[in-house]
């Protein structure tokens, strides 16, 4: 079974829990959020853990993660999925600035 987090609570984070959860090798199981009425709704109605805690979500036993958050965050997460040798999908764009693809090449 892989298991799968997911960052970020929208309808793109909804309709990625969907499709993953139509394929019985996957499992999603928890969700970091900023903690919006919406994330929490998403969350429940799914069934998954949420926290609005990044140490919490990294701390659980995960194969990949999902990131479908503000652009924003998009670097910090991948940062840290990268980190602990995770897979992880990133919702497009990666940068909200071109000048932040500097910080691959420090």
């Amino acid at each position: 079974m892989i298991k799968i987090g997911i960052i970020g609570g929208g309808l793109i984070a909804s309709r990625h829990i969907e499709a993953f959860n139509k394929d019985c090798r996957c499992s999603v199981d928890i969700m970091l959020a900023q903690g919006s009425d919406l994330s929490r709704h998403t969350a429940a109605l799914y069934g998954l853990e949420y926290t609005t805690d990044k140490e919490r979500f990294f701390a659980h036993a995960l194969d990949a993660i999902i990131i479908c958050s503000p652009n924003a965050t998009h670097w910090e997460y991948l940062d840290i999925g990268l980190s602990k040798n995770l897979y992880v999908l990133v919702e497009k764009p990666l940068f909200s600035h071109y000048d932040e693809h500097n910080r691959f090449h420090q």
